[in-house]
């Protein structure tokens, strides 16, 4: 199984530790010591070319860890929010990063199948 995981983020970004932090916690805590890519976005293009919705972004897979996101027409080099527990927050909660990884993992066990 290779899972791909990214951390995108911007610099100077006040909520990148806390994210990476949280990522490096959950992989380890469901026994998965794979690579994280970060990926630092550094202007306006590459922010559109990767539909970058804000720092950080982890994305698992390809998908991005908060399930709710809506599609945007706009990207850029911004700080982001999340929506966890009814309140905004500058980074994803743990209960998220961990259940985009399962997801993952269930997707890779059943195509395995």
């Amino acid at each position: 199984m290779s899972m791909k995981v990214e951390l995108f983020y911007i610099a100077d970004c006040p909520n990148y530790e806390t994210a990476r932090q949280f990522l490096t916690e959950a992989l380890r805590g469901l026994g998965l010591s794979g690579k994280v890519s970060e990926i630092e976005v550094r202007d306006c293009e590459q922010a559109e070319a990767l539909m970058f919705p804000g720092s950080p972004t982890i994305r698992v897979d390809g998908k991005d860890v908060e399930l709710t996101l809506l599609e945007q027409d706009h990207y850029g080099l911004s700080c982001r929010l999340y929506l966890v527990d009814q309140q905004r927050q500058g980074f994803p909660s743990r209960e998220m990063i961990r259940d985009a990884i399962r997801s993952s993992i269930s997707a890779d066990a059943k195509r395995s199948e």
